[in-house]
């Protein structure tokens, strides 16, 4: 094998530690209204401002937590271009709350990469996933290690939190949803991985926590896949092996690499 795609969060980092996701978003968005630029209440009161930094934190809250288009027919048609299954950053939603709010066009983006950060900063890697990316280098030398994830968060504000937790030295390109504008199982995001280690999907194993987007959608296109199985899964994953434990992935590449 040439290359290994792990996905990010629920396989290389808890995305939220020990918290809830609606724990995270909250706090984040609240910390984003507290940080709105001044000059959007100028000539307003003291309550009016109150209520809008309020209602400003909602549609963070909302935009952030808003269900998804169910899937499940779209990906029997193979309809990818459904759009439950792009992708809209944060910088994309913090502009559209400011424009819902204020009636205001203003970029955000320095406020969006704020947001993005609060969002991110409770992520824990899991024990294991700094000594499997290190042994992988030391096993496999040449092998390609990339990130395949899908996010709404910045690329940079990512980069910038792989560096903190020590990973990003093992890791030789990322493709994030945000960046691609399409979702795993969007073939597009799978496609832009290949292109960034410039390999060829038989020559790839994918290792990951969600069975549609990380097991059938990689397999589909060619590559090997192994299920990280961090939860009981709700159904079969027919993944090409299962492990518990990161630690388990260099020999399962081991293996596939001599044909077995």
């Amino acid at each position: 094998m040439k290359a290994v795609f792990f996905d990010l969060g629920g396989t290389l980092w808890a995305p939220f530690g020990h918290l809830a996701k609606d724990e995270v978003v909250e706090s984040a968005a609240r910390k984003a209204a507290e940080r709105l630029p001044g000059y959007l209440f100028d000539g307003v009161s003291q309550d009016e401002t109150a209520r809008l930094r309020r209602e400003f934190e909602s549609s963070l809250v909302s935009a952030m937590s808003e269900a998804r288009f169910d899937r499940s027919e779209a990906l029997k048609r193979g309809d990818f271009a459904h759009p439950s299954f792009a992708e809209v950053s944060v910088h994309v939603i913090v502009r559209d709350a400011i424009r819902l709010v204020f009636g205001k066009e203003v970029s955000g983006l320095s406020l969006a990469d704020e947001f993005g950060r609060n969002l991110t900063r409770y992520s824990t890697p899991y024990p294991e996933s700094e000594g499997v990316l290190a042994g992988l280098r030391a096993e496999f030398p040449g092998i390609c290690v990339g990130i395949v994830s899908n996010t709404a968060i910045q690329p940079h504000v990512l980069d910038e939190f792989l560096r903190e937790c020590r990973l990003y030295p093992y890791i030789d390109f990322r493709v994030y949803s945000s960046a691609v504008g399409w979702r795993k199982p969007h073939p597009a995001i799978y496609e832009a991985a290949l292109r960034e280690a410039g390999v060829l999907p038989h020559e790839v194993v994918f290792v990951g926590d969600s069975v549609c987007e990380d097991i059938r959608a990689p397999k589909r296109m060619g590559m090997k896949a192994i299920f990280c199985q961090r939860q009981p899964p709700a159904e079969h994953s027919g993944a090409d092996a299962v492990v518990d434990n990161l630690a388990l992935v260099p020999g399962l590449i081991k293996r596939f690499s001599r044909g077995q």
